[in-house]
């Protein structure tokens, strides 16, 4: 590869950034990762200017030489150093003042505290975020396993971008747990499975023609991802809730599936401060036809066991989730349109947003009035300060929820994917 024009300044934008091109933080935290990084780091620039800046985050006295970085970007690529030293967090943060990047590129993180670090960097930047645990071999195809949500439609587009820089096959994955009663009601798998094929193609913008979405039933969604896995796989993740993200990274699907899979993992994280559209929260994964609650509490419990289910959030918070979104619920008025519920639980030290929408047919008892009933109950978990967040979101929910022949038919509907087709036709 040819070498980029070399600089040594950190302060300022070059004529060239400010002509608008698209920046590039690449951070290393041990000697000999730019070998394998500066790949990747090739294939996400393609033909577009890029500025790439670097960071060494390790003890420069552990090598004599500095980093040998490289990038061939038809001479459109300005490459940038910094000088290593002090806090990670610091340093990227005052890097950022300064020199603004869209994206940062590093090694797979090694504990939950230094995955943690990236997942407030990427909040606290917005950039996205490409991890990638790199095994050294010839990549035969790009897998993109997803259950949905905002960091997968990043995830798609970040594995196009490589396939299309190694001249692979990209294909989507998608794992489907079933419930008990996917197999007995009026249709049958074959005919679910199709309609989860097409919710997920809708929702990740993806042609079926250049990359193939398939169905597969199983038990566990990050085992069966490693049982799919072959060596010379390049598997692309989007990673899992903020949340997780911060504490739990190495028991979420995306630590597990790089813990199990002898094959190079690439993680996506993209800053999920408010979502565009419905379906960002609420996609297949996230949507439960067809339940049934005495009371509303018993509603909620329901739900709450599905986002943890769901990996949104740790099991060992399941009363803390309870206790914020019933006290919510018992402390106001949560009915947003007729037949609708929104509940709003703000959890201390959450990060990003979590939903879940349960459809109950024959309705749950809510509100004052003995005969009130509610069939469709959306759960929101938010930070105590996501109110921003939550007002966009529950605008869009009363838009969703006011044709009164939607709700006929979400309500009659026994597959998610359906569910999502219909939220999705207002965006």
């Amino acid at each position: 590869m040819a070498n980029a024009t070399r600089s040594s300044t950190e302060h300022g934008r070059t004529a060239a950034g400010a002509a608008g091109a698209y920046r590039m933080l690449v951070v290393l935290t041990r000697p000999g990762q730019e070998r394998h990084l500066c790949r990747y780091v090739q294939a996400l620039a393609g033909r577009q200017s890029v500025h790439l800046g670097v960071l060494p985050c390790y003890d420069r006295s552990e090598t004599e030489a500095p980093p040998d970085v490289e990038i061939d970007s038809q001479g459109r690529t300005e490459l940038r150093m910094f000088e290593p030293g002090g806090d990670l967090t610091d340093r990227v943060m005052r890097i950022a003042e300064s020199w603004p990047f869209d994206m940062i590129v590093a090694d797979w993180p090694g504990t939950d505290d230094e995955m943690g670090v990236f997942a407030a960097l990427v909040s606290n930047t917005n950039a996205t975020a490409v991890l990638i645990r790199h095994r050294d071999r010839a990549p035969g195809r790009v897998l993109v396993p997803t259950g949905g949500g905002f960091n997968a439609r990043h995830g798609v587009r970040i594995a196009e971008m490589l396939a299309k820089a190694w001249s692979l096959k990209a294909e989507v994955l998608r794992i489907l747990q079933p419930g008990q009663g996917f197999w007995t009601r009026d249709r049958g798998p074959d005919h679910k499975c199709r309609n989860i094929r097409e919710a997920t193609r809708l929702y990740l913008d993806v042609d079926d023609d250049e990359v193939p979405v398939k169905v597969r039933l199983g038990r566990d969604a990050a085992d069966d991802i490693v049982c799919r896995c072959r060596q010379d796989d390049v598997v692309v993740i989007g990673g899992p809730g903020q949340w997780l993200m911060a504490r739990h990274a190495s028991s979420s699907i995306p630590g597990r599936v790089v813990r199990g899979a002898d094959c190079s993992v690439v993680m996506v994280l993209a800053n999920y401060a408010r979502p565009s559209v419905l379906t960002d929260v609420f996609w297949d994964r996230m949507v439960l036809p067809g339940l049934d609650a005495a009371d509303k509490h018993e509603a909620v419990e329901l739900l709450v066991d599905a986002i943890i289910k769901r990996g949104q959030a740790p099991p060992e918070q399941k009363d803390q989730l309870l206790a914020a979104a019933t006290r919510r619920e018992d402390s106001s008025e949560t009915c947003v349109a007729e037949e609708t519920a929104a509940i709003h639980a703000k959890v201390p030290e959450f990060r990003g947003l979590a939903g879940m929408l349960g459809v109950f047919p024959e309705g749950v008892p809510f509100g004052d009035a003995a005969d009130r009933k509610v069939r469709f109950l959306f759960l929101l978990l938010t930070s105590t300060e996501g109110d921003e967040c939550y007002r966009h979101v529950l605008k869009q929910i009363v838009n969703a929820m006011a044709d009164s022949e939607k709700r006929r038919m979400i309500a009659r509907s026994t597959n998610s994917g359906e569910i999502v087709d219909m939220l999705a036709s207002d965006a």
